[in-house]
């Protein structure tokens, strides 16, 4: 299988909308309601081409191309505001455990000025962040139809 690690583009807006509200199942707190429509929108393709603009968001695609000649699509996402909060890591599920999230965290370690991150992670997503050496900062919280522990990572911890 090759996954190549690379900055997104507009032109991805589409494909990373739809990956991720395809994955809305894990992050949601219930069936989609009055109090998730407000941020389910900004998952749309044209909000997300807005952050793939703005000088506030740093994203990187992961990619896989099936065969020699095939297209590669979009199979994973990672998204930094501001350089340090992890705004999206999204993969998949057919690619789940196959270490394209942990890849992607690679990439931006690797390259990012920053030495602390920081993310409102999913509660299915705790023991990967965990892994990753991140520690909660503060109780569970709900928002907008989500559930996320506020988790924050710095080398040396």
């Amino acid at each position: 299988m090759s996954v190549l690690i690379g900055p997104a583009t507009e032109s991805h807006a589409a494909e990373i909308s739809a990956l991720i509200l395809g994955l809305s199942r894990y992050f949601l707190t219930g069936p989609v309601g009055p109090d998730s429509h407000s941020f389910l929108s900004t998952l749309t393709p044209a909000a997300t081409a807005q952050r793939l603009r703005s000088d506030e968001f740093f994203y990187l695609v992961a990619q896989h191309q099936p065969a020699p000649g095939q297209a590669a699509t979009v199979c994973g996402v990672m998204a930094l505001r501001e350089r340090h909060h992890i705004y999206h890591l999204f993969v998949a599920a057919p690619m789940h455990r196959q270490g394209i999230a942990r890849k992607l965290w690679n990439h931006v370690r690797e390259r990012s000025p920053a030495q602390a991150f920081t993310v409102n992670s999913s509660m299915s997503a705790v023991p990967f962040y965990e892994r990753l050496g991140f520690r909660a900062t503060a109780p569970l919280q709900t928002e907008q139809g989500l559930s996320f522990l506020p988790m924050s990572f710095s080398p040396g911890r």
